[in-house]
């Protein structure tokens, strides 16, 4: 492989990394937002928010992981009782 093709190869990683990290970064001020909007309506519970936001966003991240590399489950119902386990 050439020094040209090398620069653009790790360019285009970088590239990537940063979309997928601005993606990331998306789900969690998202999940942030949410979860703030929650608390303030009483029906979230204000300890440990930042887990919270982090358990939301790993779950979607790996439900798409599982959907990308064609295995089934059952989403809805992974989804459901997430929420519902931070909404305790």
């Amino acid at each position: 492989m050439s020094k040209d093709n090398k620069t653009q190869s790790v360019s285009q990683k970088e590239k990537y990394r940063d979309k997928l990290r601005m993606m990331q970064e998306d789900f969690l001020q998202g999940f942030t937002s949410l979860l703030v909007r929650g608390i303030e309506l009483g029906v979230v519970r204000p300890d440990r928010v930042v887990s919270k936001v982090h358990i939301l966003a790993l779950v979607v991240d790996n439900i798409s992981n599982y959907m990308l590399m064609g295995i089934e489950l059952d989403q809805r119902d992974i989804w459901t009782e997430t929420v519902r386990s931070v909404l305790k």
